[in-house]
């Protein structure tokens, strides 16, 4: 489900009369994909993916209907079974990026393996890298989850962003809107003030990924050192 970037007017409407839809839609939009990046909590898993032997890099496809884009794969996001066997089978791949394949495998870019059990990401297009490269196939054997924000062009969002957080990105949207110098409705005051709130709402919603929809408490433990 989706909600589209009008079920917002007439939040805006009440501070900001009679402002342009293209500036709204511009501001609601780029607040939601602000939202989603400092929280990571729209995580979407990817259709299975077949595993070609002799092949360690993969495009990750974001379906066209969601209007989104990539922004990392959390470290437990990928998963990979044996061909043929349970879909109970999948087992995590360790999260490593290529400073550390380096750093522990100095000539891992010619390592190769009956199957994988790591992988990485780069930084550039945002592949998915398997390592060592898999000498075997597997098929719809790779699982992955991955994070996503709205893209550039989204007209509609997901349905938790206005469910659960329609006044935080509210005030996103505000702060985006006041602090645009060439309008008339440009107001610095009201941009500080609101942007302080969505702040304060986007932190509090990144707690989530921790504790869940819970009053769970957070925990540090102490670091020691030798």
């Amino acid at each position: 489900m989706a909600n589209n970037l009008t079920d917002w007017y007439s939040n805006i409407l009440k501070h900001i009369p009679a402002i342009p839809v293209t500036d709204i839609n511009d501001a609601v939009r780029h607040a939601c994909r602000k939202f989603c990046k400092e929280t990571w909590l729209w995580k979407y898993t990817l259709g299975l993916i077949d595993v070609v032997a002799d092949t360690s890099e993969y495009t990750l496809t974001i379906p066209e209907a969601l209007y989104a884009e990539l922004i990392a794969i959390p470290e437990d996001g990928v998963r990979y079974k044996e061909d043929g066997a349970d879909e109970d089978s999948f087992c995590k791949l360790i999260c490593t990026s290529e400073a550390d394949l380096d750093n522990t495998y100095p000539g891992w870019r010619y390592d190769t393996g009956p199957q994988p059990s790591r992988f990485y990401v780069d930084n550039i297009d945002k592949h998915l890298h398997l390592y060592p490269e898999p000498e075997d196939a597997s098929t719809e054997g790779l699982e992955v989850s991955v994070i996503l924000m709205p893209a550039r062009t989204a007209i509609s969002v997901p349905d938790f962003l206005y469910d659960d957080y329609e006044l935080i990105i509210e005030s996103g949207a505000l702060e985006d809107l006041f602090n645009r110098k060439q309008r008339s409705y440009y107001d610095p005051q009201e941009a500080i003030r609101h942007g302080g709130i969505f702040k304060s709402g986007y932190n509090d919603a990144k707690m989530k990924r921790f504790t869940g929809a819970t009053n769970k408490q957070m925990t540090v433990k102490m670091r020691f050192f030798a």
